[in-house]
């Protein structure tokens, strides 16, 4: 007889099990990746009177009357004052989402969140999540 190689015996096919990918625990549940402040500028109110209400009188004690220099006079002529731009911060926070899509919620005043840190968009605002037990937060700043 020949020599051959060892008597195979057929085997059955191994099952293969195929799993669905986990499913994210929440749709917008994400980590937040970056914090980013946006100075914009305030238009000038453009009242060339101030507003009182009938039966009011300007001035007196008590009164929130403010004076304001409109210009200045020197050698070259009149000048008007440079006024410092009036600025309004809002804080642009991007959040990647469990899913991978990545989301931008405006916050009004800085947020207390930080990057890195795990939160649940709802209706335009950040929620934090709990920290699963055994992690901790990352050290801040």
């Amino acid at each position: 007889m020949a020599a051959g190689p060892a008597s195979a015996q057929p085997t059955a096919p191994v099952p293969v099990i195929r799993t669905a990918p986990a499913a994210p625990v929440c749709a917008d549940c994400g980590t937040i990746t970056r914090i980013r402040e946006i100075s914009q500028p305030v238009p000038p109110q453009r009242n060339a009177f101030p507003q009182t209400a009938p039966g009011t009188t300007a001035g007196g004690l008590g009164s929130d009357n403010r004076t304001t220099t409109l210009f200045s006079l020197d050698r070259e002529g009149f000048h008007r004052p440079a006024r410092p731009p009036v600025t309004r911060s809002q804080w642009e926070v991007t959040v990647r989402f469990d899913n991978g899509a990545y989301g931008l919620v405006v916050e009004p005043s800085e947020p207390a969140n930080r990057v890195g840190d795990r939160v649940q968009v709802v209706d335009d605002r950040l929620e934090p999540l709990p920290v699963p037990p055994g992690e901790s937060r990352a050290p801040g700043p």
